[in-house]
């Protein structure tokens, strides 16, 4: 049996509207997608928490904001894993940075 989460594609382009990300975040029940850039690399990432501090909050129209202005991007920012990190050296990243 396969999941479902394989039928799923967490990118969204660096400038597709924020509105964009939510509908689809909305509508497979996912938490965020990872940001790409012009040339498909990942440069960020966006959530739902930034979509509640950033736009919902401040009262500012989804359908107008593109994903790169409210997403959090930039190599400093971002924590990565691949299939060869076990499950501990990927837990140790998630705590070194303070992530929920």
């Amino acid at each position: 049996m396969q999941s479902c989460y394989f039928n799923i594609d967490f990118k969204i382009h660096s400038s597709a509207k924020v509105y964009d990300a939510m509908k689809r975040m909305t509508a497979h029940q996912i938490g965020c997608l990872a940001v790409t850039d012009n040339t498909g690399e990942i440069c960020g990432i966006i959530s739902e928490r930034d979509y509640l501090c950033k736009v919902a909050l401040l009262g500012k129209n989804s359908r107008e904001i593109p994903v790169s202005s409210i997403c959090t991007s930039g190599a400093s920012n971002l924590i990565t894993a691949d299939d060869t990190d076990d499950i501990e050296s990927c837990l140790q990243k998630v705590l070194s940075r303070d992530i929920r």
